[in-house]
């Protein structure tokens, strides 16, 4: 617990320690105040950079977006593609990493992707919002880059 009164190094080693207590327990649903303590924990702890895998898919995505004729251009902005780091390290950190691999970006892109009202990409294979948690989300990722890989196509590097 973090008290009211403590230094800045007892409350990280205090949510250090709360967040590493969930793990030993196999605590398989998370209660609010504990993914809270996570959050927080991941955004103080991490603090990702770009691999060149992460940059090239998210480089080529932003370059398909560009070209592509059917989005609405204005929509296609520097601001998206600095959308899509951040999201790409946010889900880095949640991952507890250092570094945004191309998987983190695949994560950024899909929400990207969900959030527009004509996808480049997972139109024609489903609505990403409707999809459940999977047994295996590893192989769930590798299917979906696979997706946006061939997508991509000439746009990577």
């Amino acid at each position: 617990m973090i008290r009211m009164n403590s230094t800045k190094a007892e409350e990280n080693k205090a949510s250090d320690a709360a967040v590493k207590s969930t793990q030993p327990l196999g605590i398989k649903e998370w209660t609010l105040p504990c993914l809270r303590r996570y959050i927080h924990y991941v955004k103080q702890r991490f603090k990702p950079v770009l691999t060149k895998e992460a940059e090239s898919v998210i480089s080529g995505y932003y370059q398909l977006q560009r070209r592509d004729g059917t989005h609405n251009a204005a929509r296609t902005t520097v601001r998206m593609l600095e959308s899509l780091i951040r999201l790409a390290q946010a889900h880095a950190r949640l991952m507890f990493r250092n570094e945004v691999t191309r998987l983190d970006a695949i994560a950024a892109i899909l929400c990207i992707e969900s959030s527009m009202t004509t996808s480049a990409i997972i139109d024609g294979d489903g609505n990403a919002l409707n999809s459940n948690f999977q047994e295996n989300p590893d192989q769930e990722y590798i299917k979906e880059e696979q997706k946006i890989r061939d997508k991509l196509g000439d746009y990577l590097y």
